[in-house]
C-alpha cells in the first residue's frame, strides 16, 4: 500500500499520497519491529498464540521485508526524511551476508543494493504539461534506479520544492543536485542519460 501510494504521489504531485505513505511507515516501524533486528513480524500480535514470522528470503513473490526496505528507500527519497533511507540500509546490510550463499533468494534485495550502491536520477517535471512532459523521454529510454515525479506546481516536498515555473519544465537531478532546468526534451533526455 506504501508503495502504490508512492506511485500516485510520482504520478500526480498530490503530497497527500507521501503524506499517507510516511503514516504507514510509522505504523509498519512502531507495530511490527523485531526486538533487537531491523527486520519486521508479519503480524502486530505479540501473543504467544501466534507463531513468530519474519519473512526475509525472496521466493516467486518477494519477501514482506523487501518489499518493506524498498518502501523505506522510496520514502526516504520522496520525503526526504533520510531516517527512512538508514532504516532501508540497515535492512540490506543484514542479508550480506546470506545473499553470496543463496543469491537466488535475494533478488529483490540484490536489486536494493544496487540502489543504495549507485545513487538515484531523479526525473522531474513542473508545469501544466507535466505528465504529457515526462511521458515524452521515458517510453523509449530505460535507465534503472531513477525516481520520477510529474506535478503540475511546485509543492513542499524535496523534489518540488522552489522549483516554481510559469512554463513546463524538466529538473533532471542525482541525489539533489540538479542541472539547471530545461523545457526541451531532447536536453532532459541527454541530461538524464548521462
Amino acid at each position: 500500500m506504501g508503495l502504490a501510494l508512492l506511485r500516485a504521489y510520482a504520478l500526480t504531485g498530490d503530497e497527500s499520497y507521501c503524506h499517507k505513505a510516511l503514516e504507514i511507515a510509522v505504523v509498519i516501524d512502531q507495530d511490527f519491529a523485531q526486538p533487537e533486528s531491523p527486520f519486521y513480524r508479519y503480524n502486530r500480535s505479540k501473543s504467544e498464540d501466534w507463531k513468530e514470522v519474519m519473512e526475509v528470503e525472496d521466493n516467486v513473490i518477494p519477501s514482506a521485508n523487501s518489499f518493506v526496505a524498498h518502501f523505506f528507500h522510496e520514502l526516504g527519497n520522496y520525503s526526504g526524511q533520510m531516517n527512512w533511507l538508514e532504516k532501508s540500509k540497515i535492512m540490506v546490510e543484514s542479508v550480506h551476508g546470506k545473499v553470496f550463499k543463496h543469491g537466488q533468494n535475494f533478488s529483490h534485495w540484490l536489486n536494493l543494493a544496487l540502489s543504495h550502491t549507485y545513487s538515484a536520477k531523479e526525473v522531474v517535471t513542473i508545469g501544466d504539461e507535466a505528465r504529457t512532459a515526462i511521458g515524452a523521454i521515458t517510453p523509449n529510454n530505460y535507465r534503472p534506479n531513477t525516481l520520477y515525479l510529474s506535478s503540475v506546481k511546485a509543492g513542499e516536498l524535496p523534489l518540488t520544492r522552489g522549483r516554481i515555473t510559469d512554463k513546463t519544465q524538466y529538473f533532471i537531478c542525482k541525489h539533489g543536485a540538479c542541472h539547471l532546468p530545461t523545457g526541451d526534451s531532447k536536453t532532459a533526455t541527454q541530461l538524464w542519460m548521462e
